[in-house]
């Protein structure tokens, strides 16, 4: 008799330790749904950031954002009677390797200048406002 009850100590303490593992699961996914949540926010902001940064950075060099005419950077809506295009602001950081089109997206520190000088200096797109 004192093996089954053995057993039957060894059953109820793998049931208690399932019964623990299945509440840290619990926690666990509800941490998960919790960050998941949270992650969504902040894509949410974030496009928000972006799509304002790159409003602003449209109305800021004279081009309407919701037109057309923006792709591919061709400058069209600065082109004045033969003048040559003005390249669009941009703002660096000297820590930075990359130029942005809102100054809120390149921080406190930014250097105003143009995508043209930007690139020039070896600067690329931010992946944010400048895409």
């Amino acid at each position: 008799m004192s093996k089954a009850k053995a057993q039957i100590a060894t059953v109820d303490d793998l049931n208690a330790q399932i019964a623990d593992l299945q509440s840290q699961l619990d926690s666990k996914t509800a941490e998960y749904n919790e960050l998941s949540n949270e992650k969504s926010s902040v894509e949410d902001l974030t496009q928000q950031a972006y799509e304002e940064g790159w409003q602003d950075a449209c109305w800021e060099n004279g081009i309407e954002p919701d037109t057309d005419d923006i792709g591919g950077y061709d400058y069209t809506a600065h082109l004045d009677d033969g003048d040559e295009p003005e390249s669009p602001t941009a703002y660096i950081t000297p820590s930075g390797k990359r130029y942005h089109l809102s100054q809120s997206c390149a921080g406190e520190n930014a250097i105003k200048t143009t995508i043209a000088e930007a690139s020039d200096k070896g600067y690329t797109p931010c992946m944010n406002c400048a895409q």
